[in-house]
């Protein structure tokens, strides 16, 4: 489980770290438009200012908290209601960042043992 206290101080930066801090080889981008389920987004769509400040839907906090038996699909739902974020999970595959386009479907806590399981 992972747990966030969101405040008007918080970055992109900051939720990105907290989230790969939270899940060993799983990362989260941002993006300016949003994805269909079972798709992706292109580089050209990726925000690369993350100094921002998350928005959480005008209010001035929230509480955030994701469980590594939540899927992926669901993971990136709850950052698009709960703070407007356009989210693509990223595993780490070797050496390169995949997105998880075709095992949305998948938990975080999978991701994570496929990550692990390619790292050695």
């Amino acid at each position: 489980m992972a747990f966030l206290h969101i405040d008007k101080k918080t970055t992109l930066s900051d939720l990105q770290g907290w989230f790969s801090e939270s899940f060993p080889n799983l990362k989260i981008e941002f993006y300016d438009h949003s994805h269909d389920k079972g798709e992706g987004n292109t580089p050209s769509e990726l925000l690369k200012e993350l100094t921002g400040l998350v928005s959480p839907n005008g209010n001035p906090e929230v509480e955030l908290t994701i469980f590594d038996d939540y899927s992926t699909n669901l993971v990136e739902h709850i950052f698009r209601t709960k703070l407007h974020l356009n989210v693509q999970v990223f595993r780490k595959n070797g050496n390169k960042w995949i997105q998880t386009i075709t095992t949305d479907n998948w938990t975080l806590k999978e991701q994570m043992d496929r990550a692990k399981f390619h790292m050695e």
